[in-house]
């Protein structure tokens, strides 16, 4: 099979005219050890990748033209997301047959993204997407404003002393925390966060946060807030689990 599927093999093309650059929003995962990778590896792995499938990917304008690809929320060292957002231009659409006309948005063709993804390193996975009407291009990426989290924290049971729904309260009820680069205020930012599970010595928390220009709190960070008095309790995993519009 032919990398780009229905399309004609082309390298990376400059889309200069608006009206001919079809954008997609695609969700992908970076999970296992991948997760060891930063933003900047993710998205020069990503870019390799679109070159090795073929992609007709549009690029920048300027002296030092660029691929027009553009992460919603940048994933950090560590931490693994599951469906992640990514905005890629291209010159044709990847249907094959230029009309953006069609009611049903989603994308259906295997074997251009059957390409990527073996062009991608173990890991990482780009999943389904959808073409963006062009009156919501200038503010799709911005929508996005809301990242959910499952966080597993290392707790041992001990009696006598508050309990994780307590301490989860507390945080809750707190104007800010105190992280590495000094305080910061959770209102605004933190949405929710609750208990979901424990065994005798881990902690399942359910956490919504707010992400955009101003900032937003990491896991780690909120773990670190509810382990104040408690040097035993650590964070031993987070996972992005999504991206919601709010």
């Amino acid at each position: 099979m032919e990398p780009g599927g229905t399309l004609e093999p082309a390298d990376a093309q400059r889309g200069s005219d608006p009206e001919g650059v079809f954008v997609y929003e695609f969700t992908y995962s970076k999970t296992g050890t991948a997760i060891w990778l930063g933003h900047l590896d993710v998205m020069r792995t990503m870019e390799r990748a679109v070159r090795r499938a073929r992609w007709p990917v549009a690029l920048t304008q300027g002296y030092n033209p660029r691929l027009r690809l553009r992460f919603v929320f940048p994933s950090s060292v560590g931490l693994a997301v599951l469906a992640d957002v990514l905005f890629i231009d291209l010159t044709r659409p990847l249907s094959g047959t230029g009309d953006t006309r069609c009611d049903d948005r989603t994308i259906d063709n295997a074997p251009m993204l059957e390409a990527l993804n073996c062009a991608l390193p173990s890991g990482i996975a780009v999943g389904g997407g959808i073409l963006v009407p062009q009156d919501q291009r200038k503010h799709a990426l911005g929508a996005y404003s809301i990242a959910d989290y499952q966080i597993v924290c290392r707790w041992p049971r001990v009696s006598g002393v508050a309990q994780p729904e307590d301490a989860v309260r507390g945080l809750l009820a707190a104007d800010q925390i105190e992280t590495r680069k000094g305080p910061q205020r959770l209102g605004g930012f933190l949405i929710s966060l609750t208990v979901s599970s424990r065994t005798d010595d881990t902690v399942h928390l359910d956490c919504s946060v707010r992400f955009g220009q101003n900032g937003t709190i990491k896991p780690a960070d909120l773990v670190r807030a509810l382990a104040a008095e408690r040097p035993d309790i650590a964070l031993a995993s987070a996972v992005r689990t999504g991206l919601r519009i709010g």
